[in-house]
């Protein structure tokens, strides 16, 4: 018997972790991931096969809607606006590092350069 706590198994780019908490022998185990390998082979052709179907696609398209109208996208709205002003230095910050000027930051955003040393985003080289 074989007592193992995690296992894994790498379906293309996706790896499958599996708590175990009973003992199995190898045999079983190489029986358990061989069959959830070809369940999720079997589910991705049937999903290939299916996709460019008009059906499928209405359906697909009604269940966003409802997602949307639902307000399911709620959540990442609130985390959004609770760091929208992060995220907005960072992206500038990043424009200005990506062309190599820096230092064009620093002088003409003063707030969003104090923000990210304040955060420890960025280092300060004046200190």
């Amino acid at each position: 018997m074989v007592g193992i706590k995690y296992i894994y198994l790498k379906i293309n780019k996706y790896i499958l972790y599996i708590y175990i908490d009973m003992d199995y022998t190898e045999e079983q185990i190489k029986k358990i991931l061989e069959s959830h390998k070809n369940r999720t082979i079997k589910n991705k052709e049937r999903y290939d096969s299916i996709k460019d179907t008009d059906e499928f696609k209405a359906l697909n398209r009604e269940r966003a809607k409802k997602y949307y109208y639902k307000g399911g996208n709620e959540k990442k709205k609130i985390n959004y606006n609770k760091n929208r002003d992060v995220i907005n230095a960072k992206q500038c910050y990043s424009y200005y590092k990506n062309i190599n000027k820096i230092e064009l930051f620093k002088t003409r955003h003063i707030d969003k350069h104090k923000l990210l040393t304040d955060i420890n985003f960025i280092k300060d080289e004046t200190q």
